[in-house]
């Protein structure tokens, strides 16, 4: 993480998240580019060991929600294609690829994507090539046990070695208006069950806010119960007069127990009002495709659960899939149209 002006003097810094707090990485670059450029890297070493082989996507996801969550508090723009490379240089880091040669003892740190901060018309790719240019920063503290890797572990880092690199400097996205701090504040997971259905305008506005936050990336449909179940997603109202996307059948009948059933079992997901569904990356995608699919679909999970807290509806993320074949499951080829990510809804006035 690079700062320039503001609470801390210029400089990097890293974020220490079991203590909270951030310590000063290195110095800034002479005449340090406007603002902050926040580099999110990902630790594999505690999601691996309790999650195992399902800790690789989870990892992606929750890089993705962080960076709708700098986002939705006033980003100038992010990146989620950008080398790690050039990644782990703005952040002062020797690399996955040669971290033990570099800083023998520690926990290798995979950068997955980059947020700037600050001032209006900033060119953050120019801000980011300025901090990788800066020598490295000083290594932490050796780590008892940090040379072991279990092979789950050791799979999962050749994995986010793979992920990370990127023919360049990747494209910048400039976000949407800033989410109220209200909002942002009043935002929560809620503890399963998440009953009553959300209204099909409601469920029309989150559709819309996964959908239309990133162009690339997953497809996105809702599974609903009730008198008429089904899987619904967006399309043109046909009227000729405006592109406002409506509700459309998908297919027909309740996919929430199977859907419950590939979610690792999670039964209570049967029961929920609605699940928002991202679903692509084929089996055959290759590193970087797995990379955008799953850091875009926690994105824009991340910002329709802000769209659902100013709905009034409760919602909770769903991350662990199994085999989820949604496109087998609708008569498409196999392998082609994964679950990537979820997220259940319920309306806030239930009790």
């Amino acid at each position: 993480m690079g700062a320039s002006g503001g609470a801390l003097p210029p400089g990097r810094y890293a974020y220490d998240a079991v203590r909270h707090r951030v310590h000063r990485r290195g110095p800034a670059p002479a005449g340090p580019p406007d603002g902050t450029l926040v580099v999110l890297t990902v630790n594999a070493r505690r999601t691996v060991s309790h999650y195992g082989h399902r800790a690789l996507p989870l990892l992606l996801l929750d890089a993705g929600h962080a960076v709708a969550a700098l986002v939705s508090a006033g980003a100038a723009g992010m990146t989620l294609a950008a080398d790690g490379a050039l990644l782990s240089a703005a952040a002062g880091l020797p690399g996955p690829a040669r971290w033990q040669d570099a800083w023998p003892g520690t926990t290798p740190q995979h950068p997955l994507a980059a947020v700037a901060i600050g001032p209006d018309g900033g060119d953050p790719g120019a801000a980011l090539a300025r901090w990788a240019a800066c020598p490295p920063g000083e290594a932490p503290q050796p780590e008892p046990g940090a040379e072991a890797a279990s092979p789950a572990l050791g799979r999962t880092w050749r994995a986010l070695d793979a992920a990370a690199s990127a023919a360049g400097p990747g494209g910048w996205t400039t976000p949407t208006a800033r989410t109220p701090d209200s909002t942002l504040l009043s935002r929560r997971s809620a503890p399963p069950p998440l009953s009553g259905a959300p209204s099909p305008e409601d469920l029309a506005q989150v559709l819309a806010r996964a959908a239309g936050a990133l162009p690339a990336g997953p497809r996105w449909c809702v599974a609903t119960g009730g008198a008429h179940p089904g899987l619904l997603h967006l399309a043109p109202d046909g009227s000729g007069r405006a592109h406002r996307p409506v509700l459309h059948r998908l297919a027909s009948g309740d996919a929430r127990p199977t859907l419950a059933a590939w979610a690792a079992g999670q039964g209570w997901i049967a029961e929920a009002g609605a699940v928002l569904l991202a679903y692509g990356c084929p089996e055959d995608a290759d590193a970087p495709g797995i990379r955008r699919d799953h850091l875009t679909a926690g994105h824009s999970v991340g910002l329709a659960q802000l769209t659902a807290a100013e709905l009034n509806l409760t919602s909770r993320p769903v991350g662990s899939w199994q085999r989820a074949d949604l496109g087998a499951a609708l008569g498409g080829p196999a392998g082609r149209d994964w679950i990537v990510h979820g997220l259940a809804l319920g309306r806030g006035d239930q009790p």
